[in-house]
């Protein structure tokens, strides 16, 4: 279900609850999290990685670690709503709940992730 933080009127605020429990009725009505968005033109994932800092580089061992944040967004068509008639111009989410891209890093040793809330747009663009 959708959290209560929504954007109206491109402030971050505690929605109307029934207008939030209203758009995540509408939404996920039929939303299958496993069948990939297929957008007029297809899916289109983009992505940047920023590099924070180089933790360690052993050359013995042919590898490295460092930290940094990685940022992906798309468009899926099915978490779109009509913002004007809802009042609601994004909302956050947890990954758990929609389709996220499968993005994985080939030969990598250990991965840790931390997960943040992903938004979504009322044009259905994820962030």
């Amino acid at each position: 279900s959708l959290p209560a933080n929504a954007i109206v009127d491109g402030k971050l605020s505690r929605a109307n609850q029934t207008a939030v429990q209203g758009l995540n009725d509408h939404i996920f009505s039929d939303y299958n999290k496993f069948v990939r968005p297929v957008p007029a033109g297809g899916l289109e994932v983009e992505f940047e990685y920023v590099l924070m800092q180089f933790v360690d580089i052993s050359t013995t061992h042919e590898a490295m670690e460092f930290q940094g944040w990685l940022r992906l967004w798309w468009e899926d068509p099915r978490l779109a709503w009509d913002e004007e008639y809802w009042g609601i111009k994004a909302v956050s989410l947890v990954e758990e709940q929609i389709w996220v891209p499968d993005i994985t890093v080939y030969e990598q040793i250990e991965e840790e992730i931390t997960k943040y809330s992903i938004q979504v747009s009322s044009s259905g663009r994820v962030l």
